[in-house]
């Protein structure tokens, strides 16, 4: 895909565009980013995208500040592209395809975070957010107010706020240690403790996302959702088809 992709940490330089270029083609059919209809600065191509979101960085995101909830974010785009190829050229169109259900991230952030405070903002975005079929992603940060816990806050109570949306609640907060030495982080629950021992272990936020996608849909019972993600992760066919698992790990080797 010949394109300079920003990344967090370094730019994805992708094939050489110069002799694509020399070539005067019409079109240049190209893939692997995910953004959708993202045309290339200097040659003809069009990136479709993903048909599907891909990770939490494409939901809706909201920031909950002084009692009320404001998007910052809105959903990424995704859908497929339509080629009309005649004798003036090649005519690209987009074609958007709407999400089946809600993909939604509420961020929290507390300078004192009481248990009956949280459990109230909770129980507010739950009444705005808690839709059949939505996942949303909680993300609750800050420190705990003096006097409580890390036994103040309960992720099982939170989660059951919401009735009918997949919930997940990410509780990362810091109890001030009363001295130089600094905050002791709290996870929230066994999935922080994953991601936390993932991180550790792969220093890549795309991977750790897509493991914990797998590890989600496995404990749902969708195995064909986390084969697909597998798949994806590894670009390798582990139902027919395609380059074998044993061929990408002898590749990687």
């Amino acid at each position: 895909a010949p394109y300079i992709y920003p990344t967090p940490n370094v730019d994805v330089f992708m094939v050489n565009e110069r002799p694509l270029m020399q070539l005067n083609l019409d079109y240049v059919a190209v893939g692997h980013i995910h953004e959708h209809g993202l045309r290339h600065p200097r040659i003809n191509a069009v990136y479709p995208g993903s048909l599907e979101i891909w990770d939490a960085r494409e939901f809706e995101i909201y920031e909950f500040i002084d009692g009320k909830l404001r998007r910052v974010k809105d959903l990424d785009p995704k859908g497929f592209l339509i080629l009309d190829i005649g004798g003036n050229g090649v005519k690209v169109s987009n074609v958007e395809l709407k999400p089946s259900r809600r993909l939604v991230r509420v961020r929290i952030r507390y300078e004192e975070a009481k248990p009956g405070a949280v459990r109230g903002d909770v129980s507010y975005i739950a009444s705005n957010m808690d839709r059949e079929g939505s996942i949303v992603i909680l993300e609750i940060e800050g420190k705990i107010g003096s006097g409580y816990s890390t036994r103040d806050f309960n992720i099982t109570e939170l989660r059951r706020l919401f009735s009918r949306a997949w919930v997940d609640v990410r509780l990362s907060l810091e109890r001030g240690g009363g001295s130089v030495g600094g905050g002791v982080q709290v996870f929230g629950g066994i999935n922080d403790i994953i991601r936390q021992a993932l991180r550790s272990r792969v220093n890549n936020e795309d991977w750790v996302s897509a493991l914990m996608d797998i590890i989600e849909r496995v404990k749902v019972d969708d195995e064909d959702g986390a084969f697909s993600t597998l798949e994806k992760l590894l670009n390798v066919s582990l139902r027919g088809g395609g380059k074998a698992i044993t061929d990408w790990l002898r590749d990687s080797q």
